[in-house]
């Protein structure tokens, strides 16, 4: 019995240095939020300037709606004026150079059977 008890007294003095060297090391606090690692901002695609929601195209009247705006032939949005309206396109001029913005596309669903 006595040799147990010295085999475990010996034991823990053995595992002593190892309970020191963790004691060393900083533990977390439970209560920080986690840290969060940024990355650095990706190079953002260019958005265009205008954006063509809706045309619409009568005998009498051509109105675009461009950037949220109603605009007709002639009439300037964002810096830029309105050349022409076509059903599905609108030309803009801006600095000497023409820009065509198109409708976007349509996705249709189909029904369920």
């Amino acid at each position: 019995m006595k040799r147990l008890h010295r085999m475990g007294g010996l034991l823990a003095l053995l595992l002593l240095p190892m309970a020191a060297s963790a004691a060393d090391e900083a533990l977390p606090d439970p209560m920080q939020p986690p840290r969060i690692e940024v990355a650095a901002p990706a190079a953002k695609a260019r958005a265009p300037r205008w954006y063509l929601s809706s045309v619409l195209v009568s005998p009498g009247r051509r109105v675009a709606i461009i950037n949220g705006r109603a605009v007709a032939p002639g009439e300037r949005v964002d810096g830029a004026r309105v050349v022409a309206i076509h059903p599905e396109r609108v030309i803009l001029e801006t600095r000497g150079r023409r820009i065509e913005l198109r409708l976007p596309a349509l996705k249709l669903k189909k029904a369920s059977r």
